[in-house]
């Protein structure tokens, strides 16, 4: 490092890089501090009253630039009428031209490519970071979106790498955007749809994390639970603040989690639901659900293991996550520090995303779920309120195209509060007087 870094680098990294969770692993790991917030604000604040030590730093440094090591694999649904090359024809017509789909961010696409079963979309955009300081600087970036054909009619798969959430966060913006542009020039709209747990049942959630730790991909094979991530829907649960009033120390608190971890553990190794485990029962009758899960796994053809964590969020973005925390290599004696190498650690993400976006299309109905999506893009049409998004559905009216084809007086006889102006707009037609 050019310079030793100010507490304002720790909390611009923490709070704009790591994140909270990240960063209370770091201090658990490096500081053996526990710090138990709920808001990355918090924490943020927190960290500047800290002292690292050089040491400490150079590892947060080195972890920050581990970029492979610390890539998350995430999926989403993307749904389009239109021909694949006519989207493709679509992207290409503005390369090249400076054209920007988001100008905050100066995001152009910058190529697009066929691949076997659909294409891929690399994105450039402008990182601007709002401070320049010895562990983070503003800098050009690029990511790349794969869209995958599936049985369904219309309905892609969209797969996506990334580091930190500003990659996910171009791309999340590059489909709006590019939606609004085609809205905007009367052409059939696209419509990307994130993968929100709370669409599943919480019954039905602890059935698919049960299946998604017993049916590996490969030959991976699960060991162990280490971490369960649970949320109270509505509100982040505060599952330890409850136990620290029953139990009088930490240890108490540690011992009887690692003990519903175990039953939990000898659970998935019976054969048994989940459902049947008494802590998990409990949680379900509290009004938690599990949204994360953070469990080891061995690969039967080698030594090498593994913790992998799988982590459904809702905000700021809603979408999941794959990523491989720790890398390890078995002796005779338990584990020691390994590697599996970039090339075995993109496959394994891509192997268990696929086995997660596949288990979720089990306890979903894509099509209900791009229909929600198609009423909330209806709403953002200037002159139609929430109240009117069921008059337009019993017209048949659910996308914005539909609107459009629409005939006019047809609009202002049955929709509320559509008048001639408007319903010449939408439709571009003239009302006869």
């Amino acid at each position: 490092m050019d310079e030793y870094p100010s507490d304002q680098d720790y909390k611009a990294i923490v709070k704009e890089k790591y994140g909270r969770n990240k960063a209370q692993t770091f201090f658990r790991k490096h500081s053996n501090v526990l710090v138990h917030s709920g808001e990355t604000e918090d924490l943020a604040n927190l960290t500047r009253r800290m002292f690292f030590g050089y040491e400490q730093t150079v590892s947060l440094k080195k972890d920050v630039l581990e970029k492979d090591k610390r890539k998350k694999a995430t999926a989403f649904i993307f749904e389009s009428e239109v021909d694949e090359e006519d989207l493709i024809e679509d992207l290409e017509t503005n390369m090249g031209r400076g054209y920007q789909y988001n100008e905050n961010k100066d995001l152009e696409v910058q190529s697009v490519a066929k691949t076997d079963d659909g294409f891929d979309i690399n994105l450039q955009y402008e990182d601007r970071n709002p401070s320049r300081r010895p562990l983070q600087s503003q800098q050009s970036r690029s990511v790349t979106v794969s869209l995958i054909q599936t049985d369904e009619d219309g309905v892609w798969q969209g797969t996506q790498e990334y580091r930190y959430s500003d990659e996910f966060n171009a791309a999340s913006d590059f489909f709006k955007d590019w939606e609004s542009k085609r809205l905007s020039e009367r052409k059939r709209g696209i419509k990307r749809v994130n993968f929100n747990l709370e669409t599943i049942p919480a019954e039905d959630s602890v059935e698919m994390f049960n299946k998604f730790l017993r049916n590996t991909p490969g030959e991976w094979r699960f060991e162990q639970v280490l971490e369960l991530g649970i949320k109270q829907s509505g509100e982040v649960g505060d599952i330890l603040e409850e136990e620290e009033a029953e139990f009088e120390d930490e240890e108490e608190i540690e011992e009887e989690l690692d003990e519903e971890l175990r039953g939990i553990t000898d659970a998935v190794f019976k054969g048994t639901s989940l459902r049947e485990n008494r802590f998990v029962q409990d949680c379900l009758d509290s009004g938690f659900y599990f949204n994360s899960v953070r469990a080891l796994f061995d690969d039967l053809d080698s030594t090498d293991s593994m913790e992998l964590e799988l982590k459904f969020k809702q905000r700021p973005k809603t979408t999941f996550d794959i990523s491989i925390v720790e890398e390890y290599e078995r002796r005779d004696d338990g584990y020691e520090s390994g590697t599996l190498g970039p090339d075995k650690r993109g496959k394994t993400r891509e192997a268990f995303r696929s086995s997660i976006v596949d288990l979720y299309g089990e306890y979903t109905d894509r099509t209900a779920l791009i229909q929600d999506q198609y009423g909330e893009e209806l709403i953002e049409f200037n002159g139609i309120t929430g109240n009117n998004i069921d008059q337009l559905h019993n017209l048949g009216i659910e996308t914005p195209q539909d609107l459009y084809d629409a005939g006019p007086q047809t609009l202002i006889d049955e929709v509320e509060g559509i008048g001639k102006m408007r319903a010449e707009d939408f439709t571009g037609e003239t009302v006869s007087d």
